[in-house]
């Protein structure tokens, strides 16, 4: 396959993209952003999950085309795929978050960027015309906290991305053994001083970074959830929900979205995301608007999860792959394709437009035979 947009073998499906995006990353990079979390059973399962719902088509769906269009913390996006905060993009190409900001603006969407971005997010936030989400964390340094708020407000950003479900290091045993082969394993391994047992003094071996070095405040409780929501006046959305319960406490101190996310599989053994959504849905009950990421790579997963009541989804590893192949037109090029995919899935399954989405739409599959087994 081409690496370069226009050339005749350019790629025509998400799967393309990250083989181009494989060739094109060094090594390094590509495992940093196709790492999984323990062993892999909570990626595996995913795809798994995605499949074993299906679609129940109608007919005579009564339009010329499919109308994309939804509405989104009160701003109209021109497609319900939202690209997601991923850690320094200026690792599959030069421009980055720039590249990506541009192609948002471009197909009608929004950008998040990350909390530890590529480019400075004072830059980013001056670039493209398209509405754009910071990041952050709850972090040790409240003051840190305040300062990332004041960021977004002065370089107008339109809401805030608090994720909460990053706060202990995940064991992505491709990342370790990766630092142990490349002379980093004494700063992987070695643990801070206040890690000595005091009744054996034992300095206990960890394959993983200290976790009282993290941004995230492993501390934090729902009472700075609240203080958080005392800091700004923008949007806040809380990333990282799983349980229906937390959902609702973020709600009641007065969050405004919520994101279903496993944050790529960062704790293994846990459901696919579109398997809690429709709980998650039910316990919000419309009182916040609720997004999904999460294992995308095909238009019609964007459909399958807005039936069961997401009002948007966020693409984060495509995101990496589509700026692969040549920055920013690379990435409008995989927005095209995955648009593509939606408007035929919902014309094909009779269904015109983003509201005409519900339950109906989709099935849960029996279990098929072992023969039937894809290879």
């Amino acid at each position: 396959m081409s690496g370069t947009p226009g050339d005749e073998l350019d790629p025509i499906s998400l799967a393309d993209f990250e083989a181009i995006a494989k060739a094109t990353m060094t090594e390094a990079d590509f495992e940093l952003v196709d790492s999984h979390a323990g062993g892999n059973v909570t990626m595996e399962r995913t795809r798994a999950a995605w499949d074993a719902l299906a679609l129940l088509p109608r007919v005579l769906p009564g339009a010329p085309r499919a109308e994309l269009g939804v509405e989104v913390l009160g701003r109209r996006l021109e497609m319900p795929v939202l690209l997601a905060p991923v850690g320094y993009l200026t690792r599959a190409h030069p421009d980055g978050e720039l590249a990506a900001a541009r192609a948002a603006a471009t197909v009608g969407t929004v950008f998040c960027i990350a909390a530890n971005p590529g480019q400075p997010p004072e830059a980013v936030g001056a670039e493209g015309s398209g509405p754009k989400w910071l990041q952050t964390y709850l972090f040790h340094d409240r003051e840190e906290t305040i300062r990332r708020v004041r960021v977004a407000e002065d370089a107008g950003y339109a809401a805030m991305v608090l994720t909460l479900d990053a706060h202990w290091p995940a064991k992505r045993e491709g990342r370790v053994r990766r630092r142990a082969t490349s002379g980093h394993a004494q700063e992987a391994h070695r643990p801070s001083a206040d890690a000595i047992d005091p009744a054996s003094g034992r300095q206990p071996y960890r394959v993983l970074p200290d976790p009282a070095r993290n941004w995230a405040d492993p501390r934090a409780t729902w009472d700075d959830l609240a203080w958080f929501r005392t800091l700004t006046s923008l949007p806040i959305i809380a990333k990282g929900i799983m349980n229906p319960a937390d959902a609702v406490g973020c709600i009641e101190r007065g969050l405004d979205a919520i994101v279903v996310s496993n944050h790529g599989g960062r704790l293994d053994n846990t459901p696919a995301t579109i398997e809690v959504l429709p709980e998650v849905v039910s316990a919000v009950g419309g009182r916040a608007e609720v997004y999904l990421d999460g294992g995308i790579r095909r238009g019609a997963d964007v459909v399958k999860a807005l039936a069961l009541g997401a009002r948007a989804v966020l693409i984060g590893r495509p995101l990496v792959w589509g700026l692969a192949h040549g920055g920013r037109a690379g990435l409008e090029m995989l927005l095209d394709i995955l648009r593509e995919e939606i408007e035929m899935t919902m014309m094909l399954s009779g269904r015109a437009t983003i509201a005409s989405l519900d339950r109906s739409l989709v099935t849960r599959l029996p279990e098929l035979p072992p023969s039937y087994a894809r290879a």
